[in-house]
């Protein structure tokens, strides 16, 4: 994907204005083409690495207080505190974006527990709470569910305890009281519909229980794909979108040519089959895991395919006109012989 273009000046200096910004290390290759549409050798470039891990997300505690779970960043270091900030565990997210972290030694008091995650540029990210089990706390909520507008979440606890809701942000965004039949109904602010996970636990005076995971409704469609181009060969379509969705590349006919995902870091790559030589118009779009799918972006495919001879010739009798068939758009040339 091409992300600056520009001129040298005369003092062989340049300065390029670059789109996206470049701030999470990825390398970049820089080229130079002369007024004869001759290529430089290529020099590549890693940006410095600015951007932070987002926060961790999906955590949990084992029963036995001796495992940390959770999704973040693939490859970023993972540290694990207690609430007065002893470090406990560490590992590496793995590369589908899990991680399992044991700790030691077991937490089962109920306490909160730190996760901050660090990639290699020392960016660290926020920190993502979880709590440890806690033997004395009420069970765990049950039978929990969410309605389909993403507005209040139901289920059953303990008696006249407190119900928290909680984003996978570790936010809350709702609370209430059990009921004296054991029921509750929480309303949520704001509405959850991202399709993200929300944690539902119970607490009274001994501690609070261990969380009830379940999965908002996703209603967002995602925005449109940004900073999309083919390359000059016609076989890759790259650019930018949400992260984790699903990139559906089809021809002017709408066949499917190419699909693939946005990466973590929001960039896409995307390989075409067969390859778009000839000129025509695709379209890309993104759709997420609640099948919401984006308004598409049009490109048109670079043309390498030569036109077809010119076909049905006829010159009219006297001689002033030239009649016949040829390729839609294509530029026609007569000539005749030198030595004519």
């Amino acid at each position: 994907m091409t992300i600056a273009t520009g001129i040298v000046t005369p003092d062989g200096t340049f300065n390029l204005a670059l789109n996206p910004d470049q701030i999470n290390g990825g390398e970049l290759s820089v080229t130079l083409e002369d007024a004869a549409g001759n290529d430089s050798a290529a020099t590549t470039i890693i940006p410095q690495d600015f951007q932070a891990p987002q926060p961790a997300t999906n955590l949990a505690v084992d029963d036995s207080g001796t495992v940390v779970s959770g999704r973040g960043e693939p490859g970023a270091f993972i540290t694990v505190t207690t609430a007065a900030g002893v470090v406990i565990g560490e590992s590496m997210v793995n590369p589908d974006g899990t991680f399992n972290v044991t700790v030691d030694p077991a937490q089962t008091n109920g306490g909160l527990l730190s996760v901050v995650l660090t990639d290699a540029a020392d960016n660290a990210s926020d920190p993502a709470s979880v709590l440890a089990p806690n033997p004395d706390a009420p069970d765990a909520p049950t039978g929990v569910a969410i309605d389909a507008g993403g507005v209040v979440v139901t289920g059953n606890g303990q008696a006249n305890a407190t119900v928290r809701v909680y984003d996978d942000h570790g936010n809350t965004v709702g609370e209430g009281t059990v009921n004296p039949d054991g029921t509750f109904s929480v309303t949520l602010e704001p509405i959850q519909t991202d399709g993200g996970e929300l944690r539902v636990t119970i607490a009274d005076a001994n501690g609070t229980s261990q969380p009830f995971v379940l999965i908002a409704p996703d209603l967002i469609v995602p925005e449109a794909p940004t900073n999309v181009s083919v390359n000059e060969a016609g076989t890759v379509v790259t650019g930018r979108g949400e992260a984790g969705t699903t990139v559906t590349i089809t021809n002017a006919a709408g066949i499917v040519i190419g699909t693939g995902e946005v990466g973590a870091t929001g960039n896409f790559a995307v390989t075409l089959s067969p390859a778009q030589v000839d000129g025509e118009a695709l379209s890309v779009s993104l759709s997420d895991a609640g099948s919401n799918q984006s308004p598409s972006v049009s490109l048109t495919s670079p043309d390498l395919t030569l036109p077809t001879a010119p076909a049905d010739l006829v010159v009219s009798t006297d001689g002033t006109l030239l009649t016949g068939r040829g390729e839609p758009g294509a530029r026609i040339t007569a000539k005749m012989p030198m030595a004519w």
